[in-house]
């Protein structure tokens, strides 16, 4: 009985990572296809400002990740629970507030102007103001996604996921075909973005025919800060690096890094969705006091191994993806996609300890992140010679990240859930 029931686990793992890894690598690749447009229709020097402005935009997809991981952690308890009201309550009040903190955001931006084109050395305006545009719908989209990541319908969660690429290839294409250049591509995350938002209410639209049932919310507050940071710290990784090479080097040598950097992306953004399907059952079993870890070693595995692939196959077809990816006047990038591709599969590893620890409350790993963050920082400024020489920091500063994480990880004893009451 108990090796069926595990069995039976172990099958809805493999079966849920299945579903929304597949959707979510047909979204990757439309998101990939709007890259290889960008890339040859930009040009190394106009990809570069697009890649500085997608790193401000990873700067703010943390309030995404964090405002989905909230939500799906407490629709998961809730889920638990079978306490449907507050998952309704849940999700028209976080609506409600994030279109206004939105709105508030996008005015932030449009104020912050002069100083980002200060720093980045970029003389247009128009790119600015259009990148604001896509702070309103960063707060209201996660919402949905989260709702649907703590539910465990990764259909719906993947098939919304495919949306947003389909939308940013489509409509990116279009425009930047059109002439409209940067502008376009960042125009088409406007779309990307909204569309999904739009029909993901339609798909949950039950819960607002659901009477609500109000909920504590200092508990969310407390776990929302601290995911806050934690998100900050992980996105810092993988975008400050961006940031400083466009500040520090020419713009055609941003260029060639911001194409090497998206290329080991791919490994990371491939993954994701692992750790979304971990977290959504790491968080369930943890509420209803039922073993955790296992899953997580699975989801290791399986990180691992997609990500060892993926080096396999930029070592041996390195001018194949080059071009496939982003044209051959990339080649320059040659040398460091085999490094990128190290890089990102383990972060991707320490992303997933990182949410695995999470969602059983545990915090203090986080410093050893945001140490990390400080030494990247520190260590670009002051070696900062070529492109070769940041790649390489990167990678030995993830290399201990990752060895210290998965000890701290492995050899914590678990935390138990102090307060198990149904109210948060």
């Amino acid at each position: 009985m108990v090796k069926t029931d595990k069995s039976r686990k172990k099958a809805s793992l493999i079966k849920d990572n299945a579903i929304l890894f597949a959707l979510t690598f047909v979204g990757s690749t439309f998101g990939y296809l709007f890259h290889f447009i960008a890339a040859r229709f930009l040009g190394p020097i106009n990809y570069g400002i697009l890649g500085a402005l997608l790193s401000i935009l990873y700067i703010l997809t943390i309030p995404f990740n964090t405002i989905q991981t909230t939500i799906a952690r407490f629709t998961s308890k809730f889920k638990s629970m079978n306490e449907e009201g507050k998952i309704a309550y849940l999700i028209k009040k976080s609506v409600k507030k994030m279109f206004i903190i939105s709105i508030l955001l996008s005015a932030l931006i449009i104020a912050l102007i002069p100083v980002l084109k200060s720093f980045l050395f970029i003389t247009a305006t128009a790119p600015f103001v259009v990148l604001s545009l896509v702070a309103i719908f960063i707060f209201l989209l996660p919402i949905v996604r989260g709702v649907m990541q703590g539910l465990q319908d990764f259909r719906l969660l993947g098939l919304n996921v495919m949306l947003e690429g389909f939308l940013k290839f489509s409509v990116g294409a279009s425009l930047i075909l059109a002439g409209l250049a940067v502008n376009g591509a960042i125009g088409a995350i406007i779309a990307s973005f909204a569309i999904p938002f739009i029909i993901g209410i339609y798909n949950l639209r039950k819960y607002f025919r659901i009477k609500q049932v109000k909920i504590k919310k200092d508990n969310i507050y407390a776990y929302t800060a601290t995911l806050l940071v934690l998100l900050s710290a992980l996105t810092l990784f993988y975008s400050a690096d961006l940031l400083l090479v466009k500040h520090y080097f020419t713009d055609q040598e941003a260029g060639f890094y911001a194409a090497a950097s998206l290329l080991g992306k791919i490994i990371f953004f491939g993954t994701v969705s692992i750790t979304q399907v971990m977290f959504a059952k790491v968080s369930e079993n943890y509420f209803n006091k039922k073993d955790f870890k296992k899953i997580m070693y699975n989801s290791l595995i399986i990180i691992g191994l997609v990500g060892l692939s993926a080096f396999a196959f930029y070592t041996l077809f390195s001018d194949i993806i080059i071009n496939m990816f982003v044209g051959n006047q990339f080649l320059p990038i040659k040398p460091y996609i085999g490094k990128f591709a190290i890089i990102m599969t383990l972060f991707s590893l320490v992303y997933s300890l990182s949410f695995y620890n999470i969602s059983i409350n545990r915090k203090k790993f986080i410093l050893f992140i945001i140490s990390g963050n400080i030494l990247e920082v520190l260590l670009i400024i002051l070696f900062h010679n070529s492109i070769g020489q940041i790649v390489n920091i990167l990678l030995g500063l993830v290399s201990v990240l990752f060895i210290i994480l998965f000890v701290y990880t492995v050899f914590k004893k678990n935390d138990r859930i102090i307060n198990s009451n149904t109210s948060i």
